[in-house]
């Protein structure tokens, strides 16, 4: 056990280059429940199973290659039929 005991998860944050498409995506395409813009405005909470996915606008674009950030990947729960579906809508 670690120092210290952590209770739960209050949110993940997600750095996004262009927070407009970033909300289409996360809210039309995965359909994560939209909960609104945080305060300034360049961030956006989407919450999903218990949790909040915050999407942070970088101040300026970042252009990466997956080979620059080697294998960073986010992973969701899905049935085996929305797992086909998914794959056929990213092919």
């Amino acid at each position: 056990m670690g120092m210290l005991k952590l209770e739960g998860v209050v949110h993940w944050s997600i750095p996004v280059n262009n927070l407009g498409e970033s909300e289409k995506f996360y809210g039309e395409v995965l359909g994560m429940e939209f909960v609104g813009r945080l305060g300034n405005g360049v961030m956006t909470c989407f919450a999903l199973g218990g949790h909040s996915i915050l999407l942070c606008e970088r101040k300026e674009p970042l252009v990466r290659t997956s080979d620059q950030d080697n294998k960073l990947h986010h992973a969701f729960d899905v049935s085996p039929e929305m797992f086909n579906k998914a794959c056929k809508v990213f092919h």
